[in-house]
């Protein structure tokens, strides 16, 4: 049996030679690239052009790699928010969600894989309660200023 140096592992018979030797193509990689790069570059510029942002009177959100889109709630409107840090690694990260609803889904915000979402959570109930204290400050001193105009 002859062996061929360009070929490693395949044993030639006597009277056999090689014709061609043909590799898979490199396409071959932009079908990786499909499975691993682009998903990770998708994943980076998602990352990259999603911010939260909680106000003294709304919680926004603005997000989109192709087209932006932006979710604003104010905080009157706000029913319930709640944390979740899901998982072991949630947990020693401090990563998890914040999920913010109101009395239309449409307008819910979910604050996805964050840093210190229970101290996120805290934040947007603490704004929320000042807020409400605002709101019953500015109605009492409007009480007050109609009432001395009478």
């Amino acid at each position: 049996m002859a062996t061929d140096n360009r070929v490693p592992g395949i044993q030639l018979r006597a009277d056999e030679e090689v014709v061609v030797i043909v590799k898979p193509h490199w396409v071959v990689f932009v079908r990786l690239a499909n499975i691993l790069i682009i998903p990770l570059i998708w994943q980076f510029l998602s990352w990259k052009n999603t911010v939260y942002v909680l106000t003294t009177q709304r919680v926004i959100e603005e997000a989109g790699v192709i087209s932006a889109s932006q979710v604003s709630v104010q905080l009157d409107k706000i029913q319930d928010a709640q944390f979740l840090s899901a998982g072991i690694l949630g947990r020693i990260m401090g990563v998890g969600h914040v999920m913010v609803q109101t009395a239309g889904s449409a307008s819910n915000i979910n604050m996805q894989a964050i840093p210190q979402p229970r101290q996120i959570c805290d934040r947007i109930q603490n704004e929320i309660a000042a807020a409400k204290k605002r709101d019953l400050m500015q109605m009492a001193q409007a009480m007050k200023t109609e009432a001395v105009a009478r």
